[in-house]
């Protein structure tokens, strides 16, 4: 942008923001990583989750503004983060779907 800018100027940018599973590799369809737009969404477990495709396509916030995501599965649900708001945790960043 070229403009004479001032004290105060801003610029504000919203990027569209969609949940995708991104694989790891072409050889790996099925290895996905959840993705909201810029953000990667980690998953936090102990043990790697049992869910598919399309549970985890299905995850959705669990409260506005919140890091955390919740994607329902035939057990327990399944809590994805943002990197920066991992703590002392046990993450996944690819899962089997």
């Amino acid at each position: 942008m070229r403009r004479e800018w001032k004290s105060g100027d801003r610029i504000e940018l919203e990027l569209p923001r969609t949940l995708e599973l991104k694989p790891v590799d072409a050889q790996h369809p099925n290895l996905v990583a959840p993705v909201y737009g810029p953000l990667v969404l980690f998953t936090l477990s102990d043990d790697t989750p049992k869910v598919t495709r399309a549970q985890l396509a299905s995850a959705r916030q669990a409260s506005p503004g919140k890091p955390e995501w919740r994607a329902e599965t035939d057990s327990d649900p399944v809590r994805l983060v943002p990197f920066w708001a991992i703590k002392d945790e046990t993450y996944f960043t690819y899962l089997a779907v």
